[in-house]
């Protein structure tokens, strides 16, 4: 049952996340931040979010915004633009730009390494994600899209080992079995830093004391320095082998003592949970450790509807005068469009576009600006040159290359199951010469 200790130093965590918020739009089972057990949820204040940020100034791991949905936070903008003036730093990736017809395509090979300064842990699914979509991916140079409507599978890590009968000694040796510690980062709540994202939540949760103050270099810690967060590893599962819950069931398994001691709490009064038995751990823990590994081991799963309409326009007007471009309140075409109007809407509606570019298609002169664009946000009126408002990064030509390797994606995930690791990998390989053509044409 494992025997090397594995819980690492702060100062050496890969990552430190930034909770912001619990407030979210989905209830899901087994949230690791345990959203829908408070009544009222938490907003991280701006000034103590600067402060935050400011303190990693010379942090060298990746600095992730997390909820909850942190696109719920009615500062969300003003963080990330502070972010960005602060950081100004060279995007090692590439951004969105060329129309994606396949989100779940593009997530796969784009969002599941830890690549740059920043990431976004984020649903996809907020009117303020849509809204920003242009300063967020100016921003993050890593997203984790994840609007729960695929059968996501969290992990049960609201338990007292106690209650399955592990003794103090054998919970230690299980310590080299920790998820968390494994695969997560070090995390910042509105009560200080802690060594573990659980470690964090835990402690808002259970009203605990807090943890390190946020201060200059308050992260270059040992395991030394943080011995009484770990206090919080004994309410939490994830070094067990447990059961994992569809999001969509909206249930947690817990054990016993935590109903008892959180019989306060939303979840709990509404009894949207199920307790795991001692009986039920001991006969099952081997099979359910099985299959915490092999999701662990899997490259990615689907975690986004290619149909959510937050990937989509929301609106399309068709106009014949620049100057009625300001009128509109989204998405705008312009140009040669008469006749054409339903191959324009057919496209538009099927891609996932960045409000913040302008599209244009080359045999056609057809243009597509979003009024939401920086470019035209200062703007009372716009000539007949709208190429002249935008970067040159930003004004991308559409064409069908996606759709071409999208198609060659599909005959392969048509011969065996997306879950399968060598598939997931041929299916990356095939998305990687998207992300190459994108890069070449910005």
């Amino acid at each position: 049952m494992g025997g090397r200790k594995v819980i690492k130093d702060l100062i050496t965590k890969q990552g430190i996340m930034i909770d912001i918020t619990n407030a979210c739009v989905n209830q899901c089972g087994n949230c690791m931040r345990f959203c829908g057990y408070h009544d009222d949820p938490f907003f991280m204040e701006f000034e103590y979010f600067k402060k935050v940020v400011d303190s990693l100034h010379d942090f060298d791991g990746q600095i992730g915004i997390i909820g909850g949905e942190p696109t719920l936070h009615p500062d969300f903008v003003k963080m990330v633009e502070y972010i960005r003036d602060t950081y100004p730093h060279k995007k090692e990736k590439g951004f969105v730009r060329q129309p994606i017809s396949d989100v779940n395509g593009y997530i796969f090979n784009n969002n599941v390494d830890d690549v740059g300064k920043f990431k976004l842990f984020t649903c996809a699914k907020t009117q303020q994600f849509y809204d920003n979509f242009e300063l967020i991916d100016d921003v993050f140079e890593s997203f984790r899209f994840n609007d729960h409507s695929q059968g996501t599978r969290h992990f049960t890590t609201l338990v007292d080992y106690k209650d399955l009968g592990l003794s103090d000694g054998e919970f230690k040796m299980l310590e080299n079995d920790c998820w968390v510690q494994n695969y997560c980062f070090a995390t910042v709540t509105p009560k200080g830093g802690f060594f573990c994202e659980m470690a964090g939540a835990l402690d808002m949760l259970y009203g605990g004391d807090g943890g390190f103050e946020i201060k200059d270099g308050w992260w270059k810690r040992y395991r030394k320095d943080f011995e009484c967060q770990e206090q919080w590893c004994a309410h939490c599962g994830a070094r067990l082998g447990l059961p994992m819950r569809l999001d969509s069931e909206n249930k947690d398994y817990v054990s016993k003592s935590v109903v008892d001691n959180l019989k306060h709490t939303k979840r709990i009064r509404n009894n949207d949970y199920k307790i795991i038995t001692k009986e039920e751990y001991q006969k099952n823990w081997m099979k359910w450790r099985e299959e915490k590994s092999k999701k662990l081991d899997l490259v990615d799963e689907i975690c986004v509807d290619n149909n959510n309409p937050f990937f989509r326009p929301q609106h399309i007007s068709f106009v014949n005068k620049y100057d009625d471009i300001l009128k509109q309140d989204d998405w705008v075409i312009c140009g040669d469009y008469a006749g054409k109007e339903k191959y324009v809407l057919d496209f538009m509606n099927n891609h996932f576009f960045n409000i913040g570019c302008l599209y244009y298609m080359e045999d056609e002169p057809i243009f597509a600006v979003n009024v939401k664009s920086n470019a035209l946000k200062d703007l009372t009126k716009i000539d007949m040159n709208p190429w002249g408002y935008y970067d040159l990064q930003k004004i991308v030509k559409i064409n069908n290359f996606e759709d071409d390797v999208l198609k060659a994606t599909d005959e392969v995930m048509s011969v065996r199951g997306i879950m399968d690791v060598s598939v997931a990998k041929q299916k990356a390989e095939l998305m990687k010469k998207i992300r190459d053509k994108m890069k070449c044409s910005t």
